[in-house]
């Protein structure tokens, strides 16, 4: 190996092993980073609000819109810094389904 050659390889070990340790981080500094400039996620829901839904669901005296309902209650109330979005699909003409708010 000629003198150039050596050197550059030295100096690529030097800098492998210094800088390498830099970016090794901790599972938890993902999920807990920078509690000071935390930024919420964005969740949106796409909700079936189409004739199929006013169907009782079997066995009960609900229908299958009433569960949904009590159900996106519940998981919305259990939500914490997240921004919701609520999307309805009603299966009919394209136009017909409304923009998220």
């Amino acid at each position: 190996m000629n003198h150039q050659a050596l050197k550059t390889f030295i100096l690529s070990l030097f800098l492998t092993f210094s800088y390498g340790s830099a970016v090794f981080a901790d599972d938890t500094d993902i999920y807990l980073g920078d509690q000071v400039n935390v930024i919420r996620p964005n969740l949106l829901f796409v909700l079936d609000t189409s004739d199929s839904m006013n169907a009782k669901v079997t066995g009960t005296s609900t229908s299958r819109l009433q569960n949904m309902r009590e159900a996106m209650h519940d998981i919305v109330l259990g939500l914490d810094n997240i921004n919701v979005g609520l999307m309805r699909f009603n299966g009919r003409r394209s136009g017909d389904n409304q923009t998220p708010t």
